[in-house]
């Protein structure tokens, strides 16, 4: 498990509070695993837990991606048991890995059409969402437009993450760096608002605090129910 994968398990646990299972071996299916699988409890009576198999692959870039054809393909590979990218097709002596990972699911209680797949990136443009989802769902017709999704770790995990972290002392590493990192902000915000107001007293200006952001307004907001 890297860093970042690290880091969406904790965001998944410490934001929607999850149950996760990672790097999750599928058997007999050509050393393939599942990143994350995550479960999120129901809490009320008689409604079934709602399940995510997330995959992480995240890269900084400079520029704004674009949800391209071929990420459909990595959605194939990773969540149906296609071949991989560099390979056109499956060969007749590849394993049957999507029944093996459809066993894979039902061991853990999760039926194969009500778990949402998730690919983890570090940003996307969001209006092709949509298209990405009608597409997929034209290719596999067993699961619904609304079970395929895209998380990004720049503008939903890190932030998100940080906002859940508060004071407390974190035996992760990784979310003890990010917790110091997100007290070094706040501080930051603090001291700035103050030699802003300041600045306006010292200019005999009337000082109008920003307004905070509404992070549910977010086109990259990740709810689960």
């Amino acid at each position: 498990m890297n860093a970042t994968e690290r880091i969406v398990e904790q965001y998944f646990r410490l934001h929607h509070h999850c149950l996760t299972v990672s790097d999750l071996k599928i058997p007999s299916a050509e050393g393939r695993q599942i990143d994350l699988l995550v479960i999120k409890p129901s809490t009320e009576p008689g409604k079934p837990a709602t399940y995510l198999h997330v995959e992480v692959s995240v890269t900084s870039t400079t520029h704004n991606p674009k949800l391209d054809k071929a990420l459909p393909r990595h959605f194939d590979h990773k969540f149906f048991g296609g071949p991989p990218l560099r390979r056109e097709r499956v060969s007749k002596n590849t394993p049957d890995i999507l029944r093996q990972l459809k066993s894979t699911y039902e061991l853990y209680g999760a039926e194969w059409a009500s778990v949402q797949r998730v690919w983890c990136l570090w940003k996307y443009n969001s209006a092709g969402v949509a298209k990405l989802q009608t597409d997929l769902a034209a290719a596999h017709a067993e699961v619904s437009a609304d079970k395929f999704r895209v998380l990004s770790f720049r503008d939903e995990v890190m932030p998100k993450l940080a906002g859940a972290l508060g004071t407390s002392h974190h035996e992760d590493e990784l979310v003890r760096l990010a917790s110091l990192y997100e007290t070094k902000a706040q501080e930051e915000k603090k001291l700035a608002l103050k030699l802003a107001k300041q600045q306006a007293q010292a200019a005999n200006k009337k000082f109008t605090p920003p307004v905070p952001e509404d992070p549910t307004a977010s086109p990259f907001n990740f709810i689960l129910p």
